[in-house]
């Protein structure tokens, strides 16, 4: 397919209205098997004698793969689940460069996290578990501004999602909970490959000595 704009709209669906909506369609395992349907290319061809078009056709031509626009997409979208391409572009890429430095330097940045959740620990006199429980709201440890990318590696090594299966709270706080297992699950599937590098066990257990 000549480059056109397209594919980069198609991902920008999938990751938005798909991946993240249920995880059940992993972009990362279908990166050849996008479905490109009737009313998808008829959205398009809306769109392309738009600016829109030219947007998507200006983020295609530094992205051109599905694996660097999913995570493109993917950076933006953790940040801001309503965002837009116009906000992409109007970012000039930044949130995208802050979260593919960050996972090139995972080490580092989990290090810094960790360490932050410690000295929280110690200021108000409490165990790291009191963070990873919630009760009548969500966890504390999600509303301490850590990155995503810390997140899902303190998940991996903590259970902290299924440590608060059955959370007693109100139906707005149980939508925004769903979100963010959602949000979870389904950006680990687009970072495995940074993740796998490392032994995330020894280098928590690290931290804490």
């Amino acid at each position: 397919m000549s480059v056109t704009g397209f594919k980069s709209y198609a991902v920008y669906l999938f990751i938005k209205n798909i991946h993240f909506a249920n995880n059940s369609f992993n972009i990362m395992n279908h990166q050849n098997e996008i479905p490109m349907k009737d009313k998808l290319i008829n959205s398009w061809n809306k769109k392309r004698v738009k600016r829109d078009g030219i947007k998507f056709l200006e983020i295609e031509k530094q992205f051109n793969t599905v694996e660097e626009l999913t995570l493109l997409y993917s950076s933006y979208y953790i940040d801001n689940n309503n965002f837009y391409v116009n906000d992409i572009i109007e970012d000039e890429f930044n949130i995208y460069n802050k979260n593919k430095a960050e996972l090139n330097n995972l080490e580092e940045h989990l290090t810094n996290d960790f360490k932050y959740v410690i000295i929280k620990c110690k200021e108000n006199k409490i165990s790291s578990s009191k963070l990873f429980i919630g009760k009548t709201s969500l966890p504390p440890i999600f509303k301490m501004n850590l990155s995503y990318n810390s997140l899902v590696i303190l998940d991996d090594l903590f259970n902290i999602i299924k440590l608060n299966e059955k959370l007693k709270i109100n139906n707005l706080e149980k939508m925004r909970w769903e979100n963010v297992k959602l949000n979870m699950k389904g950006y680990k599937l687009i970072i495995q490959k940074f993740l796998d590098k490392k032994d995330w066990r020894k280098i928590v257990k690290n931290i804490i000595k």
